[in-house]
């Protein structure tokens, strides 16, 4: 646990952040992972309510589980085209996500990876996506279009 810890940016060298990294560090407001970074291990951001927007650099091909669990602020992420897999709650209860779309690269979103993101709207994403039971479950408003991108 970190509530006190302020942080706006990452160091631009930064190659991994590691399970859990900065787990409930209710007050960082990065908005762009570095380029340098490769991995980012589960629970890397669990609980960090205040980051509102973030980038996701190309060099990450996967999503781990619960790495943005519970970051009611998250509203925007840009995820990557090398992206190819988002793990089990991946993204649960990030209240404040209202779309998000996934680059033709994804091929399969965990079990309840967007589960209770109460405020999204749509999901883009293509037909050839392996969605895992519930990957969307308690999206009451949720409309999945799908593209061939």
């Amino acid at each position: 646990m970190c509530e006190n810890l302020r942080l706006d940016s990452l160091p631009p060298n930064l190659k991994r952040i590691e399970y859990g990294a900065f787990w409930d560090c209710c007050r960082i407001t990065i908005s762009k992972i570095p380029n340098t970074v490769t991995y980012i291990g589960g629970k890397a951001f669990t609980l960090c309510e205040s980051i509102q927007e973030l980038v996701l650099p190309d060099s990450i091909i996967e999503i781990k589980e619960r790495t943005f669990a519970g970051c009611k602020g998250l509203k925007k992420i840009k995820l990557p085209n090398s992206l190819q897999t988002i793990e089990k709650y991946a993204f649960a209860r990030c209240l404040s996500l209202d779309e998000i779309s996934l680059p033709a690269s994804i091929q399969k979103i965990g079990i309840q990876a967007f589960i209770g993101c109460i405020s999204l709207r749509l999901v883009i994403l293509s037909p050839k996506v392996e969605v895992e039971n519930n990957a969307f479950d308690l999206c009451k408003n949720v409309v999945i279009k799908e593209i061939q991108k």
